[in-house]
């Protein structure tokens, strides 16, 4: 499984996470459920939140090895292009010795000729035979040029599908890197919400907590009949997820990511 696919399976884990807390959170304070139920959804939203480091955590680790992987595609893009341009100024100058020593030959050919006439009878074979021969060393160095022309084209070539292969790469990359950037904000949101939702449970609790301070019962099925010590037990505990979650976004939101993980031993029952 691909960093990219885990990444989607962690938002996709902490989206129905945040849900269930969510709808029990809201479950809770319409029907007044008793604190077992308080306790529960404080187990609950204590694992969200460490899936939701771990996300945080892995969101980070792939941001760094994108960027990582950005700059030494970069470079190697650079000097790919550099090595093209070298390639290209070395085939033009191919092109012109080509030519010069075609100019060379033809005017030597020339030359030969028209001093053919006041050669002498006898060695007139020799001299023809010289003419044959630098002809053939003539016509090897062509097409030695011409077989290093090629040769260079074809470098070339293949130097140009590397260089588009590795955009299209660097392309892919950034598409990446854009798509974590939006589940980073999108995540933000949600413990945002989340810690909208506690601060509205607590303030919910204090309010009740100010009505009735002294009634002792021995069984408790609402949360108006819990005792003061129950109360600021219930009141500890959210505003420890409160806490929390805001200690997450922070982590979330920092402009420099941050692969250190957050001491929640503070936070278990009582």
């Amino acid at each position: 499984m691909s960093l990219t696919e885990q990444e989607d399976q962690y938002q996709r884990q902490f989206r129905l996470y945040l849900q269930e807390v969510l709808e029990v959170s809201a479950r809770a304070t319409q029907q007044q459920k008793p604190p077992i139920e308080i306790s529960t959804l404080h187990r609950i939203l204590l694992r969200d939140v460490q899936t939701a480091q771990e996300f945080a955590r892995d969101s980070d680790e792939l941001n760094q090895a994108l960027q990582k992987e950005n700059k030494r595609l970069k470079l190697e893009l650079s000097c790919e292009q550099e090595h093209a341009e070298a390639l290209a100024k070395e085939l033009v100058l191919t092109k012109r010795r080509l030519e010069q020593e075609r100019k060379r030959a033809s005017a030597h050919n020339g030359g030969t000729s028209a001093s053919g006439s006041s050669v002498h009878p006898g060695s007139g074979r020799q001299r023809i035979g010289q003419r044959h021969e630098r002809l053939r060393i003539a016509d090897m160095q062509q097409n030695k040029i011409f077989e290093r022309e090629v040769r260079l084209r074809e470098e070339n070539q293949r130097y140009q599908r590397i260089i588009e292969a590795q955009k299209k790469e660097l392309h892919q990359l950034r598409d990446a890197q854009t798509k974590t950037a939006a589940m980073r904000s999108e995540l933000v949101s949600f413990l945002q919400q989340a810690i909208n939702d506690i601060s509205a449970k607590v303030a919910g609790l204090r309010r009740v907590s100010t009505v009735e301070t002294n009634m002792k019962l021995l069984s408790v099925h609402h949360v108006s009949e819990l005792t003061m010590a129950d109360r600021e037990e219930v009141l500890k505990k959210l505003l420890s997820q409160q806490k929390v979650v805001r200690l997450l976004q922070d982590l979330v939101a920092a402009d420099e990511p941050s692969t250190g993980r957050l001491d929640l031993s503070w936070m278990t029952d009582t």
